[in-house]
């Protein structure tokens, strides 16, 4: 069996071949693969991001050809893509942060964890910046967008003041 670390470079590699030969759906579930084993790869997440934006100029461009058929086609996959990255980082956030809720109990024992709870809230303003962007680069731009952002703004403040503390 692959460690890992063999397996998020076996990923990339079938991923990024996928991703050239413009089998972009194929890619993205590798990328997504990548990331439950590597919440913090920066290559999977600039991938995913840069086929998200494919899909949005396909949609755009057959808008403005006419091509309704197409358009929609692109825009449900432009859709379908954001969706699963929004509830794939949910649902990282959600661990991330059950885990550092263990490591603060642990630390309440007398156990010294600060060496674990640095990249663990590390890892959580990360997955929140991700979110941020997906809600302002790719939303509709509605009230609840803004109320939704305004409430990751503040709750990335609060882990970086936590953060602060153990560094």
């Amino acid at each position: 069996t692959a460690s890992p670390a063999e397996q998020v470079e076996k990923f990339l590699e079938e991923a990024d071949n996928y991703f050239q030969l413009q089998e972009f759906a194929a890619g993205y579930e590798l990328y997504l693969r990548v990331l439950g084993l590597a919440p913090s790869n920066q290559h999977a997440r600039k991938r995913i991001y840069e086929i998200i934006t494919i899909y949005k100029t396909l949609m755009d461009t057959a808008q403005k050809e006419g091509d309704h058929n197409q358009a929609e086609l692109h825009y449900q996959k432009y859709r379908t893509v954001i969706r699963s990255l929004l509830q794939t980082l949910t649902n990282q956030l959600k661990r991330t942060i059950q885990k550092y809720g263990e490591l603060i109990e642990t630390q309440k024992t007398g156990i010294d964890v600060n060496e674990e709870i640095i990249p663990i809230l590390s890892n959580i303003i990360q997955i929140l910046q991700d979110l941020k962007t997906i809600y302002e680069e790719y939303s509709q731009g509605d009230s609840g967008t803004e109320k939704m952002v305004e409430r990751i703004n503040k709750t990335i403040k609060k882990y970086e003041q936590e953060l602060s503390q153990y560094q």
